[in-house]
């Protein structure tokens, strides 16, 4: 027995043509679907795998630093730059988290 879904279809946002609901570019005005980054637009799984190892290697290098100096004002300095770069981390697992959104390539 078939199960029937409720929809099979998608429509881009920006030229409204109607595209199958696993397509992540539209056949028509090219946007594409996904998420986007300063260096383009990616997959879930690139920007999971992305913040994940953002997050791992700045608490590897801020227990590192810790060990290694202590009590030195550069280690400060050291950690909080990589507490910005944890926190963009979960940011981005944030990001990611969501749907993807529709984008049209700006000229």
């Amino acid at each position: 027995m078939k199960h029937v879904t409720e929809t099979s279809d998608q429509t881009c946002p920006f030229c409204r043509t109607s595209i199958d609901r696993v397509a992540v570019v539209c056949p028509k005005c090219h946007a594409v679907k996904g998420y986007k980054l300063r260096d383009g637009m990616h997959s879930k799984a690139y920007v999971l795998a992305y913040s994940v190892s953002l997050g791992a290697v700045s608490i590897i290098l801020s227990v590192i630093m810790f060990l290694v100096s202590p009590g030195e004002v550069l280690s400060w300095i050291m950690f909080c730059a990589i507490a910005v770069c944890a926190i963009s981390g979960i940011f981005l697992f944030r990001y990611a988290s969501g749907e993807p959104r529709w984008y049209r390539k700006t000229l």
